[in-house]
């Protein structure tokens, strides 16, 4: 097993990228690295501040780093070379809510989220289980893109994270950026799902990394 608190070649990267790793990483994982590689804490600490198993702070952090391996926001920077946007293949969990995303159908994408999913709007809200997601954020979502044109779902390596990216393809055949989904599943079902329309600043980085149009103020009228 990884030891948990030697920190060492990870205590720059976290220094320097905080602002991105809120971005790429989901809560237990972002505050379970900060705590041990940042502030030193045991694994045992941490299980007890955040309220989970001291296993389960391991294997936050072993993903978490191996995040940091893939990705660092100021190398690249200071290279002057942009992230890789690489397409992704789609399991048959991101396969059903890409095709929801497609077809507008918020039924098929709830189909494979947990009843107790953690949904949260950055920089907004955290939404707490299957029927307020349901309520809230894809009740927002149907309401917005029945008045979109066709609207596109693909899965993408973004600065070295994972995503979901939303796109509306309009009648002057540009792609529009509608918004970033990061999710993370268990036993075949969302566990967490984040999105980042209200995370301004990221999402013109991203845009002008995908080569496409802004679009993510269209959601602002709802909130």
């Amino acid at each position: 097993m990884e030891e948990i608190n030697a920190a060492g070649e990870f205590d720059y990267q976290l220094l320097e990228n905080l602002e991105h790793l809120v971005h790429i990483l989901t809560p237990v994982q972002y505050v379970s690295i900060i705590l041990t590689d940042a502030f030193l804490y045991k694994g045992k600490e941490v299980a007890h501040i955040i309220g989970t198993t001291e296993a389960s702070v391991h294997a936050n952090v072993s993903r978490a780093r191996k995040s940091l391996r893939k990705y660092s926001p100021v190398s690249n920077a200071k290279s002057g070379t942009s992230g890789s946007v690489d397409s992704l293949q789609a399991d048959p969990v991101i396969a059903t809510m890409l095709e929801g995303f497609r077809s507008k159908d918020p039924e098929k994408i709830a189909s494979v989220l947990h009843e107790e999913i953690q949904t949260e709007i950055v920089h907004s809200g955290l939404e707490i289980g299957l029927e307020e997601t349901k309520r809230h954020s894809l009740g927002d979502w149907y309401q917005i893109v029945q008045d979109q044109q066709a609207i596109i779902g693909e899965y993408r390596l973004l600065w070295g994270a994972p995503v979901i990216v939303e796109l509306e393809e309009k009648e002057d055949g540009k792609r529009y950026l509608n918004n970033l989904h990061r999710i993370e599943i268990e036993d075949d079902l969302v566990i967490s799902w984040r999105f980042y329309c209200f995370s301004w600043d990221l999402m013109k980085q991203a845009a002008e990394e995908l080569d496409v149009e802004l679009n993510a103020a269209y959601f602002y009228h709802l909130y």
